[in-house]
């Protein structure tokens, strides 16, 4: 492989800000709201200021090397907006937490992603500031383990730009190292309220993480990937001491600051991997208590009252990658599957459900048939679940410039179609009416634009954030009324 000598990067969070000012040259992607704000606010690291060049997802060209830096829950947007930056030869690198977002980006762009895990840095922001003691490495390489051309492309690139990498022949060791970490850490520092110092620490907080770490491990060892017993202890001995006392993880970071945090992807991951092998998860993060990680770390009660989430299973337009809105796309045959599938595994995971509201948009309408086919739940019709209007921008790409930008200005209505604001009227409206109905459990069977406002019900968004959420087809999300 040739020598990488151009780079791109999306997500300027704590990691994106940590290795995009050692890249020169980087172009950090971004949509124009969004360069507006980075540039009326510009980075410091370590009380230095750092200086990027911005462009937008319409304007890229390809590059050698692509570094996706975002967090898990809006990976499917950024998977879009780096479409225009992806050349034949491109390599793009993940440092997202877990062990899901390299296989996300390669049924994207296939033969481009190399697997990879950011490791040992203790990094804190704070809007667009960021301070750190441990810069930490990328470690990365090829699933297969094989040591390829381009492995020692990507290895020359960190090494002349000054970032710490570790080329490895054992990438899912190390992903799965760092799950541990995640799942215990980040998860025990957010539901405890704790920094790192105060994990350091023997109590039920310390207790909790060494627990969730073991679960990891044994999960580790059914999946043929051999982390030693004591491995959480060796992290604990000898990683913790070298972090800042007073920082804090990116879970607890995300709770304070009331954004959705990336509990899917650790306890999440876990439960489902768990499952495969029918491993008990008693004690920790992984069961349904884990909802108090993206709640309030306050509380260290289970709560009672809960409200599942779905869309619709895969449509026309969603291959066609057009914006469906009111207009009623069908399902395709893989969509019918995936909502079969969804039906089986609710009734298989023994979740309590006591009915299912949907939208009468037929794509909805027949996921949940599909759902109450295979569970015996009873099903009705909820006009307010559908999906929201778009107006002149139904049956235009999703990814058009126009309609991004128009998705951030909230009273737009796209020229006779319905605005954001009279969409969350609605959505509030129905939620507020479901959490006083605090004797039955509901799942909303609706469309990625509802999704959106009820992540937005639950959690503080920025435009921004509200503007990228989304979830996938007939993915199933939880939520717990306060």
């Amino acid at each position: 492989m040739k020598k990488i000598k151009t780079s791109a990067l999306i997500g300027l969070g704590a990691l994106g800000i940590l290795f995009g000012r050692k890249m020169p040259g980087v172009q950090v992607i971004a949509d124009e709201d969004r360069i507006a704000r980075y540039s009326a606010e510009p980075v410091v690291c370590n009380g230095e200021a750092c200086s990027f060049r911005y462009v937008t997802p319409a304007e890229g060209k390809p590059v050698d090397l692509l570094l996706v830096a975002v967090k898990a829950t809006v990976l499917e947007q950024a998977i879009q907006d780096i479409a225009k930056f992806i050349g034949p030869d491109t390599v793009i690198l993940s440092v997202l937490n877990g062990i899901t977002s390299e296989e996300h980006i390669d049924a994207a762009y296939p033969g481009h992603t190399l697997w990879s895990v950011a490791i040992g840095m203790d990094a804190t922001r704070t809007g667009r500031t960021l301070v750190f003691n441990q810069a930490g490495k990328i470690q990365f390489g090829e699933r297969s383990g094989e040591m390829t051309d381009r492995v020692q492309a990507v290895a020359d690139y960190l090494d002349e730009c000054g970032i710490a990498n570790e080329p490895c022949g054992d990438i899912l060791y190390k992903q799965w190292n760092k799950l541990m970490v995640n799942d215990g850490l980040n998860q025990a520092a957010a539901a405890f309220d704790q920094p790192y110092g105060g994990l350091r620490q023997p109590g039920e907080a310390q207790d909790m993480m060494r627990a969730a770490m073991q679960e990891v491990i044994r999960l580790a060892n059914l999946e043929g990937v051999p982390l030693p017993p004591d491995n959480d202890v060796q992290f604990i001995d000898a990683m913790m001491p070298t972090f800042n006392p007073e920082g804090m993880p990116s879970m607890r970071q995300d709770v304070l600051a009331k954004r959705p945090t990336e509990v899917e992807e650790f306890a999440g991951v876990v439960r489902q991997r768990a499952k495969k092998y029918g491993m008990p998860l008693p004690t920790t993060f992984s069961t349904p208590a884990s909802a108090r990680s993206r709640r309030d770390t306050t509380s260290k009660e289970l709560p009672m009252h809960t409200l599942y989430f779905t869309r619709h299973g895969e449509t026309v337009w969603n291959v066609e990658n057009k914006i469906c809105g009111m207009t009623d796309s069908p399902l395709t045959e893989r969509g019918r599957q995936q909502a079969r599938k969804l039906g089986e595994a609710v009734k298989a995971s023994g979740v309590h459900i006591d009915e299912i509201l949907y939208s009468p948009l037929s794509r909805a309408a027949d996921t949940a048939m599909a759902i109450a086919k295979a569970t015996g739940l009873p099903a009705r019709c909820e006009p307010r679940l559908r999906e929201q209007c778009f107006g002149k921008y139904e049956g235009t790409p999703r990814n058009g410039g126009e309609f991004r930008v128009s998705k951030t200005h909230f009273a737009d209505r796209y020229d006779g179609g319905e605005s954001m604001m009279q969409l969350a009227q609605r959505i509030y409206n129905l939620l507020d009416e479901l959490k006083a109905d605090t004797g039955k459990t509901y799942l909303l069977v609706a469309h990625n634009g509802i999704a959106r406002v009820v992540q937005s019900y639950f959690y503080d968004m920025t435009n921004e954030e509200y503007a990228a959420a989304g979830i996938k087809n007939c993915e199933l999300v939880e939520y717990h009324f306060e």
